[in-house]
């Protein structure tokens, strides 16, 4: 019988392993780890086409295959920094920054029999951290992909370790302890903070004689915003914004097990300074960083 999917019915969680080359899974003994808690994965792209005109009909000639793209988005609540650093950290690191390429995997039930999806040559393109007081924290991420084959029924793999699911419980907001976001070291009454690290992949083509997939995804600039709301209790705030005075930001994640730190931080605006009758005075402010590292 036709059983619908539904994401209910994923046999593996979202999960990744390094690339030796570019584009092209590791086959003999990898060894896959869990991105952590996930929700929402959505593989998308494939390749464009190319309508060709002819001279004397309204009709085009031939519709050709053109280059392929390929994006896999999802969100997930991290219990360890492991893949974080993937999109955060400095290119030149080597292994677990943007320097290596990573294969995606899940699998899940299609009419009840297990089918595997893969993405492979996938770099971060953006990661972006939101928390807050109460809340556990939300990592959404868009990756951009040299390929996503059509599911198969057998991985390819031998001799592989595939994670398991995740029991390990999820990070909020205070596991980073007594005022987790600090700035210049203080540590600041903050209600609402998002970072965002973009890393503006660059796709080249450069032909393989067959197909149009990506020959290169280079990170480029990497541009580090966010914006954070604080309790008005001083204008330590209000005086750096003013100035222009850079800082460092630092959002410690979890106690001893991962740190968020921003450096050259500059307020860029103060968007609300509100002071309403029925409510404390809250700044809200936007800021762009010029460096990030987790840790």
């Amino acid at each position: 019988m036709v059983v619908p999917t539904s994401g209910a019915l994923i046999v593996d969680e979202l999960q990744y392993d390094e690339e030796v080359t570019f584009g092209t899974k590791v086959t003999a003994t990898p060894t896959y780890l869990a991105v952590g808690v996930t929700t929402n994965p959505e593989f998308s792209g494939g390749p464009e086409t190319i309508s060709v005109p002819i001279t004397g009909d309204e009709d085009a000639h031939k519709l050709l295959l053109g280059k392929e793209s390929y994006a896999l988005k999802f969100s997930y609540k991290p219990v360890d920094i492991l893949f974080s650093t993937y999109g955060v950290d400095s290119q030149g690191g080597g292994s677990q920054t943007i320097d290596k390429s990573l294969t995606m995997m899940l699998s899940g039930k299609m009419s009840g029999t297990t089918n595997y999806y893969f993405a492979h040559g996938c770099r971060v393109e953006t990661m972006t951290f939101k928390g807050g007081p109460g809340r556990v924290h939300e990592i959404d991420v868009e990756m951009k992909c040299k390929q996503i084959p059509a599911p198969a029924t057998s991985h390819g793999l031998s001799s592989e370790t595939l994670a398991t699911a995740v029991s390990a419980t999820p990070w909020k907001f205070e596991d980073g302890g007594a005022n987790p976001v600090s700035w210049n070291s203080a540590g600041i009454d903050c209600t609402d903070i998002t970072v965002r690290i973009q890393r503006n992949l660059k796709e080249i083509y450069a032909g393989d004689g067959t197909t149009a997939r990506v020959t290169y995804l280079h990170p480029t600039e990497r541009k580090i915003t966010g914006t954070m709301t604080v309790v008005h209790t001083s204008k330590t705030l209000l005086d750096d914004e003013i100035a222009g005075t850079l800082r460092t930001l630092a959002w410690v994640l979890k106690t001893g097990s991962g740190t968020l730190t921003l450096s050259n931080v500059k307020l860029d605006a103060l968007s609300s300074l509100a002071m309403p009758e029925s409510d404390v005075v809250f700044e809200k402010y936007n800021f762009t960083a010029t460096t990030a590292a987790l840790a």
